[in-house]
């Protein structure tokens, strides 16, 4: 029942790789609550990462449930969805079981397929052949096609190992009793009791199963991966009608669900990134950039891929390049806490300038004597390996001089591919480090821009479902006085170019 008297909220929900977030959020921007709790996944053998079902449920769940009592003051009105992107699970659509696991967009089960798959003779004629046809044609289709390679953080590699490996996956399927579903589709389907097995426009171009020309499940990418197209979900704009939340669930409420996209899509959404050349640069557990291209899609190139930004209903779709990282450096700050180097990522700073180092720049050596770069996956396996004279401050500062090296170099393969930019915001955990955005902004000679509450994927969800509330017309309507930035300045007297090709020198050595 709606009591007037109370002001509106939307609940946002925002399922990230190591954490999940919600928060109540009036018009105005205003946060009323705000819980997160962590995400808590398994690695069953080596190279697996996993997310048990009904443990993500509960969590999600009470998380909820307490989002929503912390906020009783108010009048809940809608939901907004954001998850990680390209996890998926596989269920019974008659009893809604699960058949296995969500296996996430970091598992690593598929690395050796994936690898034979794409250096396969037939492989590399077929595109040798789109090549040819995309330079006669001048199709960005066919130049895109012809750059394609499958990788085991898309989806399609392992939903192959799911149907030939699971029981009764392929039967189900045979039936018309299988689904397959990301996060969010099966989270949609779990809060509306089955109702609605949806997603969106971004989640689904982010499997890597979805042709964005066409804007359909592709079925020539279904057909040479085995994957099972009649199982995936509807595909909806970002602020479509996914159904109500059921009452039967005893959560409190029933409202719509009225906002879907994907993690760093919706980071560009709540920083209101919404003009062609504008940049966000992650600084969470991976490293990622993003620059929105416009209502055309570019061609890939190395390292660099074409991504759905958004599709809002009665609009053309926005699109976005997209850079990142495989693995999880956010590890790395976590690992400083492990050593007991800072109580908190918080603390990263305090440590770095706490005292002078003996060091103009820190290296860690491997096992063979070899010196490599201080970025480098080894420096978190294995704590013995760090030098005797090296000081809590020089650790901690290689590491952060990593993120700052990594991020620019993913930043130099974006704008090598689609020209400059003037606005460059960044945001994730690690951003909250002004040692890092000095740094990164020394380096790259841009002013970069952080948000005050550097939570921007929960941002958002909560701008999309107030599109679909209508509460804004369009993104273009929303009030820029809703998201404040602090600006980081480059100072033109401190030069670390020369750290950053010394990096590379080590890292090319490798």
């Amino acid at each position: 029942m709606v009591d007037e008297s109370k002001e509106d909220v939307i609940l946002s929900l925002d399922i990230g790789t190591s954490n999940i977030k919600s928060a109540a959020i009036t018009k105005y921007g205003k946060i009323v609550s705000f819980n997160t709790c962590p995400i808590r996944t398994l690695s069953p053998k080596p190279g697996y990462q996993e997310i048990e079902p009904e443990d993500l449920w509960l969590d999600i769940q009470k998380l909820l449930k307490k989002t929503y009592n912390d906020a009783n003051q108010y009048q809940l009105v809608a939901i907004g969805i954001t998850t990680q992107r390209s996890t998926f699970s596989s269920w019974n659509s008659i009893t809604g079981i699960c058949l296995h696991n969500f296996i996430t967009w970091g598992d690593q089960r598929v690395k050796e397929m994936c690898y034979s798959w794409n250096n396969s003779f037939f492989v590399k004629c077929a595109q040798k052949i789109l090549w040819c046809g995309s330079k006669l044609s001048q199709s960005s289709h066919l130049k895109c096609a012809s750059q394609f390679k499958v990788s085991p953080s898309n989806m399609q590699m392992r939903l192959k190992w799911v149907m030939k490996n699971i029981p009764n996956a392929l039967s189900l399927y045979n039936d018309n009793n299988l689904c397959v579903g990301t996060l969010d589709a099966w989270l949609v389907y779990k809060l509306t009791a089955g109702h609605t097995f949806a997603t969106d426009y971004t989640n689904a171009a982010s499997t890597g199963i979805y042709d964005m020309w066409k804007r359909k499940w592709c079925p020539y990418m279904a057909r040479i991966f085995n994957n099972p197209i009649n199982a995936l979900p509807s595909v909806r704009d970002c602020n479509a009608h996914y159904g109500k939340v059921s009452p039967a669930l005893g959560l409190g409420f029933s409202v719509p669900i009225l906002g879907i996209i994907g993690d760093q899509q919706a980071s560009l959404v709540g920083n209101l990134l919404f003009e062609k050349g504008d940049i966000k640069l992650t600084l969470g557990t991976c490293l990622s950039c993003d620059l929105i291209t416009g209502p055309h899609i570019h061609p890939s190139v190395k390292a660099v891929y074409p991504q759905i930004a958004w599709k809002l209903k009665g609009e053309g779709v926005c699109y976005m390049a997209e850079a990142a990282t495989t693995e999880q450096r956010g590890k790395y700050l976590d690992w400083l806490v492990s050593l007991n180097y800072i109580d908190k990522i918080q603390d990263i700073d305090s440590c770095v300038l706490s005292e002078e180092s003996k060091f103009s720049s820190v290296y860690f050596m491997k096992k063979d004597g070899n010196f490599h770069g201080n970025i480098l996956n080894n420096i978190i396996t294995e704590p013995l390996e760090l030098r005797d004279e090296l000081s809590k401050r020089d650790v901690v500062q290689s590491v952060l001089e990593a993120h700052v090296f990594r991020s620019k170099e993913i930043l130099n393969s974006v704008l090598a591919s689609y020209g400059t930019t003037s606005k460059i915001i960044a945001d994730g955990g690690a951003s909250a480090s002004n040692f890092i955005l000095k740094n990164l902004s020394n380096l790259t000679k841009i002013k970069l821009e952080r948000p005050k509450f550097t939570e921007g994927a929960l941002m958002g969800a909560f701008f999309v479902a107030g599109v679909g509330l209508g509460w804004w017309q369009s993104f273009d309507h929303i009030e820029k006085s809703l998201v404040k930035f602090d600006e980081i300045e480059h100072d033109k007297n401190n030069d670390i170019s020369w750290k950053f090709e010394k990096w590379m020198s080590l890292r090319s050595a490798d």
